[in-house]
């Protein structure tokens, strides 16, 4: 049984709801998350430990809503950040953009001008490298999510976690304990 894992990459304070549901999504596809929830505390520069784990991971799920987010030492915002690892590390991307930014919350949407060109650059970048589903509201992202997900793995399989169901004998001791391998 292969499990495949998916990074969710997204701004964070102004979509938890947002990343939950694709956390929700993941799971409920019997697949393996990854992403800023599940980093704790790890006593090591941020972008360098999002790095790895995006080297460990499948996909990198996108979310882009109405803020550009947090600014690196760069001038760019993490999520940019950690989209472009991904791309030039070859992780395919799955991402989804909200369809109508004006119409969100006031502390969802992005009040810099500087940032908000940013924004928009960013997904004219994502925009332009493939295919992008765009959502209105959580059910909506999370349908699109969940195909998305069964069609990505179906058309473009990566290597994802096997899972052992039994004890093999090729394998030690402990690793038929633990039985799980990339």
């Amino acid at each position: 049984m292969v499990k495949y894992q998916f990074f969710v990459g997204s701004t964070y304070k102004d979509l938890v709801d947002e990343r939950q549901v694709a956390i929700n999504a993941i799971i409920e596809t019997n697949n393996i998350v990854a992403g800023m929830e599940f980093f704790g505390a790890v006593g090591e520069n941020q972008l360098e430990h999002i790095k790895q784990e995006i080297d460990q991971t499948d996909y990198y799920l996108l979310i882009i809503g109405g803020r550009y987010g947090s600014l690196t030492k760069s001038g760019i915002s993490y999520t940019e950040e950690e989209y472009d690892y991904a791309v030039l590390n070859g992780v395919r991307v799955i991402a989804f953009i909200h369809s109508n930014p004006e119409s969100l919350a006031y502390n969802k949407s992005e009040t810099n001008s500087s940032n908000r060109e940013k924004l928009e650059n960013f997904k004219t970048k994502v925009q332009n490298s493939g295919l992008v589903c765009f959502w209105d509201n959580l059910n909506d992202l999370k349908s699109k999510i969940v195909t998305t997900i069964y069609n990505v793995i179906n058309k473009y399989p990566a290597t994802g976690w096997n899972v052992c169901l039994f004890p093999n004998p090729n394998y030690s001791t402990i690793n038929q304990m633990i039985c799980i391998f990339r």
